[in-house]
């Protein structure tokens, strides 16, 4: 039976990351998605840009092939780049999750003593220290530790509050929509439109779809579709970053790993900003609530059914755009500019363990992820085709102003 690997992670102290893994940016991926998964903190993409960061900016200072995130290249010629990663991960990691320390301390040490004891590796060292802390300053104040009134929704038709089995509790990460971007300009930049109206066809055509494919107890969604909903209702940016990982080829440049890392995590942090930023500004109600209640909604096409519910738990923020959608379009996109656009892959989910799922191409998962949702029962389809959209907008825009080539 395939078992998750964070928990083989977690069981030998990160391990197989060493072994099983590519080069030390993935290695330190993996850590990362390790130290997500036992924080208590809601993954939010913020801890993988500052991470992908710090590495991208060690690496490509040591032999400056593209512009620099955050830290000019200053590191001496001769140092190591592999030095320079693990000791900046380490550093990046350790304040960021400063409870899992001694773990990544065992890491660190094991990646470090594969390396030749030698002055390139003390001033690898050096540099991604001096890197890591600079990074970790410059993201003080962002906002992601800023108190914000707690967000307990609307009562009152289309508005949005919280559903079974959280009534009555705040929303998460009403914050997170007014947290500094990576690389956008700002959390508004890629604002979307309002979402459909109670009484356009668009909203009817939302409503019927996801009120007959998204029921928990539908018997018009087939076995495949249920396994897609469930499949895709994990973490969005752990599971790309795994993708990323299936893809990387052994032996991959250091520098290549670096930046295509880098440029995944930002883009995938600044996704959740936008998608948070939207959600709480248009606070527009989930089909639970919406389908409940469709007696309240003056639109006499919609048939309300108390006893309706979802698949899946509905989230705990509100439904437009959708973030999870946001986050996959963003993530395709760089994908697909960094290792192209017919990769096949196979992928697995924290969410459904043991099966495991092949693709042609990140645009194929990204493409089921907008049906997952709406099988889910936690989307109307127009949240996930906007998410989408913008994600991939966000996208271009990194990869326009993030990283680019020095010219010659």
């Amino acid at each position: 039976m395939w078992r998750s690997p964070t928990l083989a992670i977690a069981l030998t102290l990160f391990a197989p990351a060493v072994s099983c893994a590519q080069n030390a940016v993935t290695d330190w991926n993996v850590a990362l998605e390790s130290a997500e998964k036992h924080s208590r903190e809601v993954v939010t993409g913020r801890s993988g840009a500052i991470l992908h960061a710090a590495i991208f900016d060690v690496v490509n200072g040591v032999s400056p092939r593209y512009q620099f995130y955050y830290v000019a290249p200053a590191a001496p010629t001769d140092a190591s780049r592999e030095a320079a990663v693990h000791e900046a991960a380490f550093v990046v990691l350790s304040a960021l999750y400063p409870a899992q320390t001694e773990t990544f301390k065992t890491f660190y040490t094991k990646g470090v003593a594969q390396l030749p004891q030698n002055r390139a590796t003390e001033d690898g060292k050096k540099w991604g220290a001096t890197v890591a802390r600079a990074i970790l300053d410059g993201r003080e104040g962002d906002g992601f530790a800023a108190s914000v009134t707690p967000q307990i929704g609307e009562n009152k038709i289309g508005g949005w509050r919280p559903v079974v089995p959280n009534e009555g509790k705040p929303g998460i990460l009403p914050q997170y929509g007014a947290v500094r971007p990576f690389a956008l300009r700002s959390p508004r930049q890629f604002r979307p439109a309002p979402p459909p109206s109670l009484g356009s066809p668009q909203y009817v055509a939302d409503w019927e779809e996801v009120r007959r494919l998204g029921a928990k107890n539908s018997t018009e969604r087939t076995a495949e579709q249920t396994e897609i909903a469930r499949f895709n209702s994990d973490s969005g940016e752990i599971h790309w970053n795994r993708v990323a990982r299936a893809v990387v080829k052994p032996k991959s440049d250091l520098l290549e790993t670096a930046r295509a890392f880098a440029l995944l995590n930002i883009a995938l942090a600044d996704a959740g900003i936008y998608s948070m930023n939207a959600k709480y500004a248009y606070n527009y109600w989930r089909p639970i609530t919406a389908i409940r209640e469709a007696g309240n909604d003056d639109n006499p096409a919609t048939e309300p059914d108390a006893t309706w519910e979802p698949l899946l738990n509905t989230p705990m923020h509100p439904e437009y755009p959708s973030r999870h959608c946001a986050v996959a379009g963003t993530a395709s996109a760089i994908l697909n500019h960094c290792f192209g656009k017919k990769v096949g892959f196979a992928d697995t989910s924290d969410a459904l363990s043991g099966v495991e799922r092949r693709y042609a191409s990140f645009d194929d998962l990204c493409k089921e992820n907008i049906e997952a949702r709406v099988l889910a029962g936690v989307h109307f389809r127009t949240a996930d085709m906007v998410g989408d959209a913008d994600g991939k907008r966000i996208a271009s825009y990194v990869l326009a102003t993030q990283l680019t080539r020095l010219s010659k």
